[in-house]
């Protein structure tokens, strides 16, 4: 015999009485009550959507046109890398979390509505680099100016790379 069941509700006091398993499967993909369709029992949130191929966003670092927020990132990256330099063993989340903290720093500077993101399919790559940026900071013992360790090792033209651009041109 199958187990029964009813709807409690301070809102709606349907008599009803459901097998359990048949109530269960209604209300998998169903928010109402199985007698009364139009008596909403609880909220559900709407089910995602997958959509195939890439989110169109003008603020991902590779969609970047102007040179100057380019730079911005780059020496936010340069900045937030430096501060690694005391630290005597270094993760890849410490990288990562230093090239998050440089996207956040340089979307506030420029009013980027949804944040500056990097794609998936550059991560590694800039990853990389900013792991660079690590190893120049204790080549200089911590101690270069950021704007001079930006252009002597053409970090611009590095990062251009990463993201699978020739150079920022603007």
């Amino acid at each position: 015999m199958d187990e029964i069941s009813r709807i409690q509700s301070e809102s709606h006091t349907c008599q009803g009485v459901y097998c359990s398993d048949c109530l269960a499967e209604h209300l998998e993909d169903n928010n109402t009550c199985p007698i009364h369709q139009d008596v909403v029992l609880f909220h559900m949130a709407p089910k995602p959507v997958f959509v195939s191929g890439e989110r169109k966003v003008i603020d991902t670092l590779d969609q970047v046109d102007d040179k100057h927020r380019a730079v911005d990132f780059v020496l936010d990256l340069l900045f937030a890398t430096k501060a690694l330099y005391e630290n005597e063993s270094i993760f890849e989340s410490d990288i990562d979390e230093k090239i998050n903290e440089a996207l956040l720093h340089s979307a506030k500077r420029h009013n980027c509505k949804h944040g500056l993101l990097i794609k998936a399919v550059h991560w590694a790559a800039v990853s990389a680099v900013a792991k660079e940026m690590v190893e120049m900071h204790y080549k200089t013992e911590g101690k270069a100016e950021l704007d001079v360790l930006a252009k002597s090792s053409n970090w611009m033209a590095k990062m251009a790379k990463a993201v699978g651009r020739e150079k920022w041109d603007r």
